[in-house]
């Protein structure tokens, strides 16, 4: 359980330095949750922050997207999309952080939030990048939910729950790059409100 708590770990590390090529390419800005403008051929009306990295060649290798311990829970699904495994709308195990860089801020920290268009965030943003949450373990307790998103939150939903298949938590991966374990209560912001800024920060808007 430990090797694979720390496979899972490796796995998060390399989804960071996806995101930070892509922001680097893309004048500083992060993949959002999803967006309306797919590439050509895609079979859906929108393409999540994850296939997006696989489809513009940050991701090679679809695995780094599945936890070795949640594969046992919870059967993912690739599909071949130009020659490349996606997962079009199949069970992750990783979600972005929807509320913070997945760009839909919470509405009650309503600092950039304009006529419900999801933002881009980017590093010049964000303040305490090292307490920020960018992905986490997402588990949507098998209620039809993709978990490509997460919120923190501790009741099922589309956005998912904080993973506990670790050892009663799971990992995390934060805006400065680090990735930390955390037990369910120390990441929950339900249960523990001082987590509430990791997972719901607002984000200033871009002068």
């Amino acid at each position: 359980m430990a090797s694979q708590t720390v496979q899972c770990a490796s796995n998060m590390r390399q989804i960071s330095l996806a995101m930070k090529m892509y922001a680097n390419d893309s004048k500083g800005k992060y993949p959002i949750w999803n967006t309306y403008a797919p590439p050509a051929g895609w079979p859906l009306i929108d393409i999540h922050w994850d296939d997006l990295l696989i489809v513009n060649g940050y991701i090679n290798n679809s695995r780094i997207l599945q936890c070795p311990v949640a594969k046992d829970i919870q059967v993912q699904y690739f599909y071949d999309f130009q020659g490349k495994q996606v997962l079009y709308i199949s069970w992750r195990h990783y979600g972005i952080d929807i509320y913070g860089v997945g760009g839909m801020n919470y509405p009650a920290n309503n600092y950039w939030w304009q006529g419900g268009v999801t933002k881009y965030v980017s590093d010049a943003q964000i303040n305490d990048a090292s307490e920020k949450v960018a992905v986490g373990e997402s588990d949507g307790l098998q209620i039809n939910s993709n978990t490509y998103i997460a919120s923190g939150d501790n009741w099922p939903s589309a956005q998912g729950i904080p993973a506990t298949w670790h050892n009663g938590g799971g990992n995390y991966l934060f805006m400065d790059g680090h990735v930390s374990y955390k037990k369910f209560a120390d990441i929950c912001w339900v249960n523990n409100p001082r987590t509430y800024a990791m997972w719901y920060y607002p984000i200033p808007k871009t002068p």
